[in-house]
């Protein structure tokens, strides 16, 4: 591989804004630009004021933003807060000219699983039609069982797919961090439909559209 061609990928790089926890937005900005990296996937707990145009003046694209979801609650008047938050990051990636927000869906304290597991797909029904107006698609993100009750009902590829083979799939899709999901469920792909020809950048492919940039 020359220099000229390892460039180029290495500028199809998403740089995860967690990997560098310790460091604020412009430090990891700064250094995604020195190494020649093309992308960053933002955390909203880290954005700041500022935060779309100090990405952009380092030459940088946000990839998507994490995270919205948490959609189960014990009460409605919860269940509504969260679904405001959610609005709000639809408008946060949005602001940062990302079409991808990731969802962890939330986990099921104090509610029998399948229910939980309904007010995922009826949270994100909802949320749809804002993301759609927003140019914001949402990426269903299952995790680890292990992460069950504390982030996500959603723990397989299956149950993800499930949820996103109901809707257009420029609306919602599914994203795996092979890190933080079931290595066993990680490798069966069968259930998981693609409309392209499967990309995977850092193990996370995407039902829809292509995505531009690695993630």
């Amino acid at each position: 591989m020359t220099s000229s061609s390892a460039s180029a990928e290495i500028s199809r790089l998403s740089f995860n804004q967690m990997t560098a926890d310790h460091l604020g937005l412009a430090e990891v900005a700064e250094g995604c630009a020195e190494a020649g990296i093309g992308w960053l996937g933002a955390w909203r707990h880290k954005l700041e004021p500022g935060a779309a145009e100090l990405i952009r003046s380092a030459g940088l694209r946000v990839s998507s933003l994490c995270r919205g979801g948490f959609f189960p609650a014990a009460t409605g008047a919860e269940r509504r807060r969260r679904e405001d938050d959610n609005r709000r990051a639809v408008e946060e990636a949005a602001e940062l000219d990302t079409d991808v927000l990731v969802l962890v869906c939330g986990g099921a304290p104090g509610s029998e699983l399948e229910q939980a597991r309904a007010m995922v797909a009826e949270g994100i029904e909802r949320l749809v039609p804002h993301a759609a107006g927003s140019g914001v698609r949402l990426g269903i993100e299952p995790l680890h069982p292990m992460m069950l009750v504390e982030r996500s009902v959603i723990v397989t590829l299956a149950q993800a797919n499930s949820i996103a083979e109901r809707f257009d799939p420029d609306q919602v899709g599914v994203i795996v961090d092979v890190l933080a999901s079931n290595r066993r469920g990680v490798r069966d792909f069968s259930s998981l439909e693609l409309d392209f020809p499967e990309q995977l950048g850092g193990g996370i492919p995407w039902r829809g559209t292509d995505p531009g940039g690695y993630r």
